[in-house]
């Protein structure tokens, strides 16, 4: 991982080694995906009775931006993967059709 591209914040916990090891495994598979200049914050707060995990992701291409509430750090992450997952294939369709098109394809 980029560590100076991707940022993981927990707030008012401290997470065990699994899920800290499997928020940083979804946070660089996420990176990974974005766009190449793109700088990354996965952050995880600990409220009264949930988990509230917002990602966001800048880059010349856009920004994209994700949150998620669960009684689960792991389940968070999880709905914070999956939503910015269709933010960042959607981009890439854009980005592929607009190329064509500019291309004659």
């Amino acid at each position: 991982m980029i560590q100076e591209k991707v940022q993981l914040e927990f707030m008012h916990f401290e997470p065990d080694y699994e899920t800290r090891s499997f928020v940083s495994s979804v946070a660089e598979k996420i990176h990974f995906n974005a766009p190449s200049d793109a700088a990354m914050k996965l952050a995880l707060q600990k409220g009264k009775d949930a988990i509230q995990a917002s990602c966001r992701i800048a880059s010349q291409a856009g920004t994209f931006v994700a949150e998620a509430v669960s009684e689960s750090p792991i389940r968070a992450v999880q709905q914070i993967e999956r939503k910015i997952k269709d933010q960042l294939d959607a981009w890439k369709a854009w980005r592929f059709q607009n190329a064509n098109s500019q291309n004659g394809i």
